[in-house]
This record gives structure tokens, sequence and C-alpha cells, in this order.
């Protein structure tokens, strides 16, 4: 039997922008992704019996939606059409990543196990074959397969390489969750489409190489329509500027320098205390230049 320890980092959105709503109720998004050295942890057991099994059990979520679940099935399933004879799996999560964040936790750990579970059940499966199959079970899945600080555009499965490396993050995670669907049906939802020209982008890569936030996230006039709390703490870290990640709820602050970012965590710490801000955690982490999964398989 064979056993791997993969990692499952978090990302981060620079700028998020809607570029349209499409047919099928889903938004065009264009976005700059970047991944963080912040990760949940997976260990993958081979077993004889064939079965997977995903620990702990998720509260709130049954088996059969837990994505990392659905990915090892998927998998099984492909692997059984082309008559490839798979082992069961035991997949113990080790659950660092808040739900409701934006941090694209759940995407993270299905796009692990997909590639994880390519190496283990050697199906030699490519990159891009395996982010098509992660399309399918989520939108922010083929991002994570390969790893790179990417601009997105679709729902998540354009994906360009975009030069911006270097970065420190100062990641603020308040003490509750925001539910996607929330943001996304809210009426105070920033629906001023348009897509970026290339000159935007070039100004956006100028910008972020500095640590300078560009454009903005469309999800946090609903957001902060919603959770007052959240534009209370943005409001509060001033003069250190905060943006949302994703649909929230964390926060991040960019800087080019670690000394830089511990400092401003040092300040924020203290405001916590003084103003009994809502926060769970508070951290700095670094910009990852590719998929740490590389290093393991």
């Amino acid at each position: 039997m064979k056993s791997l320890l993969v990692p499952a980092p978090a990302k981060l959105n620079l700028f998020l922008h809607l570029a349209g709503r499409r047919s099928d109720g889903y938004h065009n998004l264009e976005s700059v992704f970047v991944l963080i050295d912040y990760c949940d942890y997976l260990q993958f057991e081979t077993t004889d019996d064939h079965q997977i099994k995903v620990l702990p059990q998720i509260e709130g979520v049954a088996t059969e939606d837990n994505l990392i679940f659905k990915a090892a099935s998927t998998l099984q399933k492909l692997a059984n059409e082309r008559s490839i004879a798979t082992p069961g799996v035991r997949i113990n999560l080790t659950k660092n990543l808040p739900m409701g964040g934006g941090l694209g936790g759940g995407s993270s750990d299905c796009a692990s196990t997909l590639m994880a579970l390519n190496y283990l059940w050697d199906l030699n499966l490519s990159e891009e074959q395996l982010r098509i199959i992660g399309l399918k079970l989520g939108a922010d899945v083929p991002f994570f397969i390969g790893g790179n600080t990417s601009f997105i555009q679709g729902i998540g499965e354009e994906l360009h390489d975009f030069d911006v490396d270097g970065l420190w993050f100062l990641v603020i995670e308040p003490d509750f969750s925001i539910p996607t669907v929330e943001i996304f049906t809210h009426p105070d939802l920033n629906r001023n489409y348009r897509s970026l020209s290339s000159k935007e982008l070039e100004d956006a890569k100028v910008a972020l190489s500095k640590a300078y936030f560009w454009g903005s996230n469309y999800l946090e006039s609903a957001a902060f329509k919603i959770y007052p709390q959240l534009q209370n703490i943005v409001d509060s870290a001033y003069p250190i500027k905060l943006r949302m990640s994703g649909s929230g709820s964390c926060l991040f602050a960019m800087f080019l320098s670690e000394a830089e970012a511990i400092k401003s965590l040092s300040d924020l710490n203290a405001l916590i205390h003084k103003l009994s801000l809502p926060i769970r955690k508070l951290s700095v982490y670094k910009q990852l230049s590719k998929h740490p999964i590389k290093d393991v398989l």
C-alpha cells in the first residue's frame, strides 16, 4: 500500500471584477489569483477494499457533496472506464483554511486530491486533462491544478500567467464566514460589467508588482452591506489598506517585504484588543511562485 501527504494552499484575489453574466446565471470574472503558503494538508493511504473514505466528516457537508470525495470518485470512475484497476483510498484532511473565507479551501482540497490520486493511481492524466475534470467540480479548481499566479477569465476556466512575484500578505480571518451565494444574489452587488483592456492589465501588473492595490473587488459592496462588521474592520485598520478576498470573509493587506507585513500585523493586533474587532486570526504569509505539491509528486 502507498501513502502520500500533500498540501492544499490558499489563494487570494488581488482584484476581482465582474465582466458580465452568462445565460446559465453564472458571472464571468476577471481576477488575479495568487497562492500563499497557508495550507490544508491531505494524507492519502491506498487500501485493498476499493472504497473511498474521507476523514474527518465535515460538519454540515454530506459525504457525496464533499469536493474531496467527488474528486476521488470522478477519477476512480474514469479509471474503471479505461479498465485501469485502482485500489481504495483513505484520505485524512487536516483543515486549516477557513470555510466561507474566500480563500478557496474547498477548491484547493479538490485540486490536490486530483493531482495526488493521478500520481498514486498511475493514471498519467495531463495537467490540462485534470483542469477539464476539475472545472466540472468547481470554478476555481483549474487554477489550483496549475498554481501559477494567473489572470483569470470566464467562470475560472481561462487562465493566463501573470508576472507578479515576491509579495507578502497580512491575512485577516474574521470570526464569521460568508456564503458565496449570499453575495452574488444581493441587490447591492456591483454589476458595472465590463472587460479590462490590455492597457489596464499592464497598469495592474505595474501596480501590483509594487504592492499597490489596483482595481477593486466588486463583491465588497454587497458583503459590507450584509456584514457591516467587515466594513468596520477595514475602516479601523486605516492607514493599513485592506481588500476582501473572493466573496469574503477574509481580508488582506499587501507588502513587498516580510518586515513590513509583520510591522502591520503588530499594529493591527493592538487595534484588535483596543476596539474588540471580530477577528479570529491574523497572520503573515508569502506568495508562492508555484503549487507546493509539485515538490512532492
